[in-house]
């Protein structure tokens, strides 16, 4: 709802300017003379946006922009009254062609054609997709244009390098459950595995670095009572490094292909003690490594977004959520 209040008034704004730009630009003096003398078909179209990405633009985002598109134009020539813009005509006005240029990025579409019209002065508005590319001084630039004459307008902003934070979860559910399941479905288990890290994304390369944690804990309260317990002490536990990497030639539409490389992890030693009417008793888990594991993630976007893959772990596949926050620029 919110949305939509702002894009009506926008649209009245943009009208209020339309007028006011077409007074001025028929007239070439103060508005006072424009209303002295009209010649609407001095500016037969407009066009615009009606917001920009803002002072910076993360390189590799992609931004949907809104712009409008409006035709004020004669018929045959012979039309003095300002209210022109408002009072439906007939014939229906030709399409406008609108054409998108930029210093570094790409505009999608390029080229289009925005109409009919059905009254001289409507705005008709339109969304077009803006991906930045490559770091500097940006320049987007809309034109429209038909056979009576053409309107240019442009929104600046600086392009910048940015970071993605990225988290990631595996579920490790398979392995507790089974777990449990062969100790007689008498334990209660608690693991996770997760990663965080930072990337910087530049304009060939996506590079971070991060950790990753592992935690297990068990406990056996199978016995009526708690005549008879068991529990690790210390929790198994231990951290690991994280390496994430892209290449930006398989960059898709501001999508980053990410990778992450989960560096062995070293786990302490640690002792399942038991306690109870049998007397004392346990056993130790020496200190060791879980593997390192390559992951190859499907496409992000990088203003931010969620993916699901696999993680190897041994013998199974835990499910595994990443997900991307753009963040602060780094230039």
């Amino acid at each position: 709802m919110q949305e939509r209040v702002a894009r009506s008034i926008g649209r009245l704004a943009a009208l209020a300017a339309l007028s006011m730009s077409l007074i001025l630009a028929t007239s070439g003096g103060s508005p006072d003379e424009a209303l002295a003398k009209p010649a609407l078909s001095d500016t037969p179209v407009i066009a615009g946006f009606y917001g920009s990405p803002g002072a910076k633009a993360c390189l590799w985002h992609r931004y949907k922009l809104d712009y409008y598109v409006g035709q004020y134009y004669s018929v045959n020539g012979v039309n003095d009254d300002l209210l022109a813009p408002l009072v439906p005509q007939d014939p229906v006005a030709p399409q406008v062609d609108v054409t998108f240029t930029a210093i570094h990025g790409t505009a999608n579409p390029t080229n289009t054609s925005v109409g009919p019209f059905s009254a001289r002065g409507q705005m008709l508005v339109r969304t077009m997709t803006y991906t930045a590319t490559s770091t500097g001084s940006e320049k987007l630039t809309i034109k429209g244009k038909t056979a009576d004459g053409s309107w240019t307008n442009d929104v600046q902003f600086e392009v910048v390098k940015c970071k993605a934070k990225i988290r990631g979860t595996a579920d490790m559910t398979p392995v507790t459950s089974i777990a449990n399941e062969l100790g007689g479905g008498l334990w209660t288990m608690v693991a996770s595995l997760d990663v965080e890290g930072d990337a910087e994304v530049v304009e060939n390369a996506v590079t971070g670095t991060g950790t990753v944690q592992f935690f297990m804990y068990e406990q056996f309260e199978g016995i009526a009572q708690n005549a008879f317990t068991c529990s690790m002490s210390p929790p198994w536990q231990g951290s690991g490094d994280l390496g994430v990497t892209g290449d930006a030639a398989v960059l898709d539409d501001g999508q980053l292909a990410l990778t992450l490389d989960l560096a062995p992890i070293p786990l302490g030693a640690t002792r399942i003690q038991c306690t109870g009417h049998v007397g004392a008793g346990g056993f130790d888990l020496p200190a060791g490594d879980l593997p390192a594991e390559t992951v190859a993630l499907a496409a992000i976007p990088m203003s931010g977004g969620t993916v699901d893959d696999e993680l190897p772990y041994g013998q199974y596949q835990l499910p595994f959520t990443v997900s991307v926050v753009e963040r602060e620029a780094t230039s």
